[in-house]
């Protein structure tokens, strides 16, 4: 009798372990490394120009972030801004917000942004501003994404597949 009540208790202990394990699997919002993604998706284009970078981890990263997003930067869990060194319209940004409800507004901003180097461009350097108008803006689960680049389906690919 006293062996069964264990086998009871010995079960039900293993049964909790398997759900906490499943709920401490599926719930991890898909963050994933944004070092690594910054290079896999910079790498998926090799006809970019030089780029330079800035990212979360930055000196002075919240006065760096304003360049690229008028968002609250409290909101913000990590991001990362690959522009080209010699102000060619080629960006590759993606922010990450700590809260899945801001990711629209991280998207938002990231078409003002866009909307901002067009102007930009027009009066600066008239050559840029079809690449900058094809710029794409998409977000994923709680990244917000930006990519100028003639090759920006590649860019996007590697985006994706580093979800999988």
């Amino acid at each position: 009798m006293k062996n069964k009540f264990i086998k009871k208790i010995f079960n039900i202990a293993l049964v909790c372990v398997f759900a906490i394990q499943l709920v401490g699997c599926g719930n991890n919002n898909n963050k994933i490394d944004m070092t690594k993604l910054e290079k896999t998706m910079m790498a998926a284009d090799t006809d970019m120009p030089t780029m330079l970078a800035v990212n979360s981890d930055s000196d002075n990263t919240k006065d760096l972030f304003a360049y690229l997003s008028d968002m609250d930067y409290s909101k913000v869990d990590k991001y990362f801004l690959d522009y080209a060194q010699e102000g060619t319209a080629e960006e590759v940004a993606v922010i990450r917000v700590k809260n899945s409800k801001d990711v629209d507004e991280a998207k938002k901003s990231l078409e003002k942004h866009i909307k901002d180097r067009i102007a930009f461009y027009k009066s600066y350097d008239p050559t840029q501003v079809d690449r900058a108008n094809d710029a794409q803006i998409f977000v994923k689960d709680d990244y917000a994404v930006l990519i100028v680049s003639d090759n920006a389906s590649e860019i996007k690919k590697a985006f994706e597949d580093s979800f999988k």
